[in-house]
């Protein structure tokens, strides 16, 4: 245990480095930053120090993408932020924001050379060429926008936003500045500098005489918008990155996506715009660039190319020269506002994916069962952003993949497929409806994509229908438990094209499957079991809230004298068909709140039955399951207590079983429910004793007051019967010993019944005796039932192995008559025993 809690603290710091770090270069992401930047100011203001942040992108970085591709870029900033981590002190900071943007913090400053020195160290380590794949080498430049802190005595949002400002004035003056670098604020009119290179006649984008201007030239913006948006289109397809992004659309989508760039140039354009509203409109078209898989530097890119060519339309105005200058110059305000807006929407449309795994993994203690981590887990995936359905797919015996759990407009999507007459999915890869991510992704136990309903040719079955109900792409996440065995598939769909498709989110769908896989590595529902229909499972939910719940009772019948003294009240669920399901078909649909509602439920039926029988007759003990989960819920004394108090029962007649093979996580919550139970006076039973490995320490630690042999071990006696019965015999003895009563399940055979009889088992359970039946039919039963048994002299095979293996540890251990059960005089008897056709 201790071992396992060791895994999961590495685990849940593995992914907060992961949320906090970027997946190129491992240095702090931006979510790093804003956590850190406001912490490295306050330090700096309780000790009197000073502050520097800096804002950095490279120079002729672009030029290394284009010649040798985006893995040489990767690798290129892969080696600097090495170099870059080499020459920081410990307690400075390096993030990387995204492209070949980075920020600088030095923290800790107490003289003037000290930043002089830091930032030589910088450029000295950057300015030396990089090897990359393929035996190139490449140069890069720098350019750096500082800012300091008493100096400029602002918050951290602003420290940076005057840092970036910096960093724009240095780019502008790259071919004559002293420096790599510039000090936001160095003189007086820093600040207005910066302004004025980027509107020099000092026209506000967005005031009066803008707008004048603008409305002046709208019939001209007017005439050319469409040549402008083709234009646009054909330069940005010169783009490797932008062309695959663009090639997922439809020849429908791409028109509309035209249409939809040419509102947004009138809206650019116009006169009345305000910057709220710029930003506004530039914060949603920034949220679709990251949900297509749009890197903010290839939005840099694009809004280069859309300068040039606003800045070719406005130089073609009719107008004066002076007019068409200052035009230019509103222009490039807008679209500093416009590129802002968008940068900072598309890191944000990123940052809620590594958080949420981090938060995923936090909350992982609050869930017991799988049906519920599953299905919280489906309603809350779908939050996500550009997420607007969640799934989680099996398998079946037929090679059909059958959906369990499902969230969002995943029931509309499935009944969109029946209009279409779309079958079921299916194993077989040479089918065309196994082509879809879901059974590939079963197949290959890899995450498998599906770009785009429109572009992707195996998906056509499915296409209509999904772009029915505003789905266009999919991905499916294969989940493993502890073994490493398949266990499902986790389907999410995308609202736009593309969606699954960056590194980003691939990090993400290894993280969900993570942690997917430590929950069902230390949670009992990791076992292989056949995959239940969501249909079925809502259905039988159903049955349990709307009356279809019924206790039925199997005696067990004392072995000493013969007769019943309890029954176990077993739930069944009855359809309206009249067919009963049994608990091995329905306990794995249920989770939590279904297992608390159907424990609550059945103790009152059957604690309501006792009450009458108390009347009518026989009287007789109540043994009724306690799941783990509902022995942990705070209110389960308060609930049998209740229970108890209202159908006048006495509580040491209420026999709890819990299984031996239940998991705790918590063995001192454990320890404290067990206690409660036992102040309220009712007596707790070890159920499926043999069958797991934790007995000995339970047995010995919690107050059990009887103990059930597990029937699985009881049916294998015919086997192997001397190796078998000695163990039941051992396990009689063992609770005997530590003075509980004993019982044995399974039961199937008169010749079981004189083995258990003779090894001096208190009680007997099992289809020789009786098999479960409606409450109705018990007095009948008692009535009827008769048992005769004498171990002294038994007469069958098993019951004489049992005595010989009595004789075998007398001889080793002396043992007293009552150890070895008590003699009845006849031979086995079992009258209305019926021979089980199956067990349940």
């Amino acid at each position: 245990m201790r071992r396992l809690l060791r895994q999961q603290q590495a685990d849940r710091s593995r992914l907060r480095t992961a949320a906090y770090s970027d997946p190129l270069t491992g240095l702090p992401n931006r979510l790093a930053l804003q956590e850190r930047l406001p912490l490295a100011l306050a330090q700096a203001k309780r000790n009197g120090t000073q502050l520097a942040v800096g804002y950095m992108d490279l120079d002729d970085f672009k030029p290394v993408n284009d010649t040798w591709g985006h893995a040489a870029g990767d690798a290129l900033l892969q080696s600097l932020a090495q170099r870059l981590r080499s020459c920081m002190r410990g307690t400075d900071l390096v993030a990387r924001l995204g492209g070949d943007e980075f920020v600088l913090v030095f923290e800790g400053l107490t003289r003037p050379d000290d930043l002089m020195a830091a930032l030589q160290r910088i450029h000295t380590a950057v300015e030396q060429p990089f090897a990359l794949p393929g035996g190139h080498r490449a140069q890069v430049g720098l350019s750096l926008g500082l800012t300091l802190y008493p100096d400029d005595d602002s918050d951290a949002d602003l420290l940076l936003r005057h840092a970036d400002a910096a960093l724009y004035v240095s780019k502008l003056h790259k071919a004559d500045r002293p420096h790599w670098w510039r000090l936001w604020g160095q003189d007086t009119q820093d600040s207005e500098e910066t302004r004025l290179e980027c509107n020099p006649l000092h026209i506000d984008p967005y005031g009066p005489t803008a707008g004048g201007l603008l409305e002046s030239a709208q019939e001209h913006f007017a005439a050319v918008a469409g040549r402008f948006v083709e234009r646009f289109y054909a330069a940005v397809a010169q783009e490797p990155e932008s062309t695959e992004i663009l090639s997922r659309l439809s020849p429908a989508e791409f028109i509309h996506l035209k249409a939809h760039q040419a509102k947004h140039l009138r809206s650019l354009l116009s006169a009345d715009l305000t910057e709220d509203d710029q930003r506004q409109r530039a914060a949603q078209v920034g949220r679709i660039h990251a949900l297509v898989g749009m890197r903010s530097a290839v939005v840099v890119k694009s809004f280069g190319r859309y300068l040039q060519l606003l800045s070719q339309i406005a130089g073609s105005l009719p107008a004066r020269a002076a007019d068409r200058q200052d035009l230019v110059h509103i222009l490039i305000g807008r679209l500093q506002v416009e590129l802002e807006a968008q940068v900072e929407s598309i890191q944000q449309t990123h940052d809620p994916f590594p958080q949420w795994i981090f938060r995923l993994e936090q909350r992982l203690p609050e869930w017991a069962h799988w049906v519920d981590f599953a299905r919280d887990m489906l309603d809350e995936v779908i939050k996500l952003p550009g997420l607007c359905a969640a799934v989680f797919y099996k398998p079946d015996a037929q090679g059909h993949f059958v959906y369990e759990f499902n969230s969002g407009r995943f029931g509309d999507y499935m009944r969109s497929l029946e209009r279409h007459g779309v079958p079921s999915l299916e194993l077989n890869r040479h089918s065309p409806y196994g082509q879809s991510p879901h059974p590939r992704a079963w197949r290959s136990e890899r995450i498998e994509t599906n770009p785009s309903y429109s572009s992707d040719p195996r998906m056509a079955p499915w296409k209509e229908a999904a772009h029915a109900v505003g789905i266009r792409s999919s991905v499916a996440i294969p989940i493993k438990d502890g073994r490493d065995h398949m266990v499902g598939v986790i389907g999410l769909y995308g609202l736009y094209p593309g969606q699954f498709e960056s590194a980003a989110m691939h990090a993400f769908f290894d993280s969900l499957a993570q942690v997917c896989r430590r929950f069902l590595q230390r949670s009992q529902s990791s076992r292989l079991r056949p995959p239940l229909p969501a249909q079925e499972r809502s259905h039988w939910r159903e049955r349990l809230f709307g009356g279809g719940l019924e206790m039925f009772m199997q005696p067990v019948v004392n072995l000493h004298t013969g007769k019943p003294f309890k029954v176990e009240a077993l739930a069944r669920l009855r359809l309206e068909d009249g067919q009963l399901i049994t608990p091995g078909q329905f306990l794995s649909a249920f989770g939590s709140s279904e297992l608390a509602h159907l424990f609550v439920l059945g103790l009152d039926q059957a604690l309501s039955q006792a009450s009458r029988w108390d009347v009518q007759g026989p009287s007789l003990d109540i043994s009724i399951n306690l799941p783990p989960e509902v022995l942990l819920d705070a209110d389960c004394p308060r609930w049998i207590d209740d229970a108890l108090q209202k159908h006048g029962m006495a509580p040491e007649r209420l026999h709890l079983e819990i299984l031996e093979s239940a998991e705790f996580d918590d063995d001192k919550r454990r320890d404290a429910a067990v206690q409660m139970l036992t102040d309220l006076g009712v007596r707790l039973v070890m159920d499926d004793l043999g069958s797991g490995y934790s007995s000995l320490l339970r047995l010995r630690t919690l107050p059990f007051h009887a103990v059930k042999i597990d029937q699985g071990l009881v049916r294998e006696a015919h086997k192997d019967p001397r190796r078998i019965i000695g163990f039941i015999g051992a396990l009689v003895r063992l609770g005997k010993g530590l003075g509980l009563m004993v019982a044995v399940e399974g039961l199937e055979t008169p010749d079981l019944i004189e083995a258990a009889a003779v090894l001096g088992a208190d009680g007997g359970q099992g289809y020789a005796l009786a098999k479960p039946m409606p409450a109705s039919d018990l007095p009948d039963w008692v009535r009827h039932f008769r048992l005769s048994l004498d171990h002294s002299n038994p007469q069958t095979l098993l019951g004489t192995v049992a005595a010989d293996w009595l004789r075998e540890q007398t001889v080793l251990l002396p043992q007293s008559r009552s150890e070895a059960g008590a003699v009845v005089t006849a031979p086995v008897n079992c009258q209305n025993a019926p021979t089980p056709d199956s067990i349940q």
